[in-house]
């Protein structure tokens, strides 16, 4: 792989693992900030979940953004096979911090409009 393909890579990868961060960061401070107006007790439940999403996928984020630098690094040292086990972690933490986004926006749908 050339090194101008490896920095267009790097740069989509970080451009992506910001915003994991960033939406999760967003949706648990918009939580915090509403707490007042939602604190019915039948949606604690719901609402814990989605605190608990949220912060999960605020780790699972940072953690794809260090398996992302392990890569870059592991390419850079030409150690290939180092450098995929890195990319697909990072790869599966990434998608596992956007469901962690989508099921907090779930548990605070079924907190605001319950069935």
């Amino acid at each position: 792989m050339k090194d101008a393909d490896n920095e267009g890579y790097r740069s989509f990868a970080r451009g992506g693992l910001t915003a994991v961060v960033t939406v999760n960061s967003g949706a648990l401070v918009a939580l915090v900030s509403q707490l007042s107006s939602l604190k019915d007790p039948s949606n604690g439940p719901c609402l814990k979940a989605s605190f608990i999403c949220w912060v999960a996928g605020i780790v699972l984020g940072l953690l794809a953004w260090a398996t992302a630098a392990a890569a870059a690094q592991s390419f850079a040292n030409e150690k290939y096979r180092r450098e995929a086990f890195f990319a697909a972690a990072g790869f599966l933490l990434f998608f596992l911090s956007i469901l962690s986004f989508i099921a907090g926006v779930g548990f605070v749908f079924q907190a605001v409009f319950p069935s």
